[in-house]
């Protein structure tokens, strides 16, 4: 199963027609035309009727290559850092909690450009990437072109005592070390649906 984010509702590209049934009111869309993924993308971003976009099909490889030819692929990577006594950093952007992430430089590596936007975005250093997380997607448009950012999430450890500073030039207006519980009733309430869903896979919620 895929899941691409039209601001906080998702498209969702998947084999299994159970789970069109998960979120309702929802749209499935059947043809890859582009009108059609347009104005199914209007409706999850300007219109309230629809929770969910669903796109159904036997071969989900095949569904993800047609669905993102259909846009300009931009690659992103980002980390959920935990410190040594169990916490873990978010950063406040938009009114919205997010964890940091920042978009790739020419010829840079992913996981370099990971560990470069925490660093850049919260004024750590010293991290290390214990393991990949999972994927998200999400589409914004940009000059009346479609864009899909997909961004790479890796699991890290921060083991120093370095002052947080935000990046007050990307708009961070703050950076926090958050308990486990604290992320459950305060930071996923006010997060965006993608990292509502990275967490989600990290902890198995």
């Amino acid at each position: 199963m895929y899941k691409v984010f039209v601001n906080n509702k998702p498209i969702i590209i998947t084999s299994n027609e159970v789970d069109v049934h998960t979120i309702t009111p929802h749209l499935v869309l059947t043809s890859f035309v582009e009108a059609d993924l347009r104005s199914a993308i209007d409706e999850l971003q300007y219109k309230s009727n629809y929770k969910a976009v669903y796109i159904v099909g036997d071969n989900i490889k095949q569904l993800w290559k047609y669905f993102t030819k259909h846009f300009t692929i931009i690659e992103a990577a980002g980390g959920l850092v935990k410190n040594a006594e169990g916490k873990y950093l978010f950063i406040k952007r938009n009114g919205y909690w997010d964890m940091p992430k920042g978009k790739l430089e020419k010829n840079e590596k992913i996981r370099d450009a990971a560990t470069r936007e925490v660093e850049e975005e919260t004024g750590i250093s010293n991290l290390t990437i214990q393991s990949e997380i999972a994927n998200s997607y999400h589409v914004f448009i940009s000059h009346g072109k479609f864009y899909i950012k997909r961004t790479y999430w890796f699991e890290m450890s921060y083991q120093g005592n370095e002052p947080l500073v935000p990046q007050l030039s990307e708009g961070i207006v703050q950076a926090e070390w958050i308990s486990y519980d604290n992320i459950l009733y305060s930071v996923l309430p006010n997060a965006y649906s993608n990292i509502n869903h990275i967490v989600s896979i990290y902890f198995k919620l």
